[in-house]
């Protein structure tokens, strides 16, 4: 057994003492209490009353080592075993052998074996062939008497020496017994604790194990749900900020910064941070608010080489972020594109190789976000042309239609039309009807704006009497539903009227190629030519010319004039 083994044995054993000789304390004192009424009993029924304050005092002291918490481990065992000897003596004083003093012994030797270790049990042996030799002398003599019934037997030598045999028998066999099985006991013991140790630290293992299994379950559901939000998310800043809120408040991350590449696409941006230093954007504006592509810094090389870098920082380089100790930059890149750069910064020495592939797939699912978010912008700004060219077709195409048709206007009562028009302006500014009260006309006028595809083409105005009263709501989306269809029908028909000239001009052209390759004459051709897109345009004069050395000088070649009507 080495030294450390060794060690580890006596504190176990120790320790086992220590507990096992508080449990009898407290089982003897339970069991003096009442066992002092009866000895008191028989004590001074037999005329032997100065033995009570023997068991009394035997009471207290086991009362004292009792609940004394601080009490040396040798003075609670020596005031034990005085105790246990007291009761031999006495029970010798009271009934020489026929008294209970040889079991008193018996637990005298028990209890130096079990307390005390090998020496204290050969020396309670000691005693016990001591205190039985000097009784029986005693007794035989006759410097000791005690009643009539008892005494033969307590007289005679042999009956002495034959019952100190017996005990000295019984025990160094219980001794010699205990010192064989004890030792094997405090080493099952020691063993035992040592496996309960190892089964502890096993168990708090799994534990620890099982707690990070669960922690990375939830991250990974974290992950997941995060992939879901992102796609939901359509602004392009709502989306930078909740990724770098959610990664500080889901890690232990000291700070989160996002950079965005810039248009150009030499300059990183930061657009969103979140951490222990907080979310001021202007905190950090005169240090990273703006990194270049390139530089000599994680950020730099990530946005360049489009590759994840990481950095272990010495206290003082980064003045922005003091207590970093390591710093991963990660790039969003898409087909080649680097759209921006996640700066992850840590208090630990390291982080660990579970948490980078979660950082790289929230990175992943940010590059996928921020592509769509991207896609969705210039979605919305193509669609915003469509429809602002579409806006002004249309509106070239009723100018041109309002010209060419004379519309004639109806009306009952004459208003002023500058009140028409301030009132017409608000309802097609804000796409609904207007209403106001005309206090000069002495009637209320109602605007309703008519609208198709996003467009507005007009409006109509409607007067009422002032006994008729303003219009209802019910009224005025009756109104409002009725000018939406007529907007849609008079667009549609502004369509019909277009697609309806498109065919004309396109019957004309056909017509008038058919006309000029009738002949192979080039005079004809170009007589033909001008007379019929003079008759087609509506012009009362069209004249062709045929200049081979560009404008500005006089034209040479064939000319041909022809007066059209």
């Amino acid at each position: 057994m080495s030294e450390k083994q060794r060690g580890a044995y006596s504190t176990e054993v120790r320790e086992w003492q220590s507990e096992l000789l508080d449990r009898v304390l407290r089982i003897v004192f339970v069991v003096a209490i009442p066992a002092l009424l009866i000895a008191s009993y028989y004590v001074w029924r037999d005329g032997r009353a100065w033995l009570i304050p023997f068991y009394v005092g035997g009471i207290v002291l086991v009362g004292i080592v009792r609940f004394w918490k601080r009490a040396p481990y040798t003075l609670k065992t020596g005031l034990l075993l005085l105790i246990t000897y007291g009761l031999v003596i006495l029970s010798l004083l009271r009934a020489g052998l026929s008294s209970s003093a040889g079991i008193f012994l018996v637990g005298f030797a028990f209890i130096a074996t079990i307390f005390l270790g090998r020496r204290a049990a050969l020396l309670s042996i000691a005693v016990m062939v001591i205190t039985m030799g000097i009784s029986g002398w005693l007794f035989s003599t006759g410097v000791l008497t005690i009643p009539t019934e008892v005494q033969l037997l307590s007289a005679k030598p042999s009956a002495w020496l034959s019952y100190t045999f017996t005990l000295l028998l019984a025990g160094t066999f219980f001794v010699a017994s205990q010192l064989y099985l004890f030792p094997r006991l405090a080493e099952a013991l020691v063993q035992s604790k040592e496996m309960t140790q190892q089964l502890a630290a096993d168990r708090e293992q799994a534990v620890r194990e099982a707690q990070v299994k669960q922690r990375r379950a939830e991250q990974l559901e974290w992950v997941a749900n995060l992939g879901q939000t992102l796609t939901s998310l359509r602004q392009r800043d709502e989306l930078v900020w909740r990724v770098v809120r959610e990664i500080s408040a889901t890690f232990d991350i000291y700070q989160v910064n996002l950079f965005l590449m810039n248009r150009s696409g030499d300059t990183l941006l930061l657009a969103a941070t979140s951490g222990q230093l907080g979310e001021d954007l202007a905190r950090f504006a005169a240090t990273v608010a703006e990194v270049p592509v390139g530089t000599r810094n994680a950020l730099g090389r990530a946005a360049q080489l489009g590759k994840e870098q990481m950095a272990l920082p010495l206290p003082d380089q980064l003045v922005q972020f003091p207590d970093s100790r390591v710093e991963i930059s990660l790039p969003l890149s898409v087909r080649g594109e680097v759209l921006g750069v996640l700066d992850l910064h840590s208090t630990r020495p390291a982080f660990t190789e579970e948490e980078l592939q979660i950082y790289r797939i929230v990175a992943g699912q940010m590059t996928t976000a921020l592509d769509m978010v991207r896609s969705l912008e210039e979605t919305r700004t193509q669609i915003q042309e469509i429809r602002a060219r579409y806006a002004q077709h249309t509106l070239a195409s009723w100018r041109m239609l309002l010209q060419a048709t004379s519309v004639q206007s109806v009306a009952g009562v004459q208003i002023d039309a500058s009140q028409v028009t301030a009132l017409a302006q608000e309802a097609m500014a804000t796409r609904q009807p207007c209403s106001t009260w005309l206090e000069t006309d002495d009637i209320y006028l109602l605007v309703v704006p008519l609208v198709a595809q996003e467009v507005a083409l007009g409006y109509l105005a409607f007067t009422r009497s002032a006994a008729k009263g303003d219009w209802d709501v019910n009224t005025r989306n009756l109104i409002a539903t009725a000018a939406e269809r007529l907007a849609v029908t008079l667009d549609n028909t502004r369509l019909l009227v277009e697609a309806r000239r498109q065919a004309l001009y396109d019957e004309q052209l056909s017509r008038l190629g058919d006309l000029i390759w009738q002949t192979p004459m080039p005079e004809v051709i170009m007589e033909q030519s001008v007379r019929e897109l003079g008759r087609f345009l509506g012009a009362s004069e069209a004249q062709l010319y045929l200049t081979l050395e560009g404008v500005g000088r006089d034209p040479d070649g064939v000319s041909a004039r022809v007066e059209n009507g």
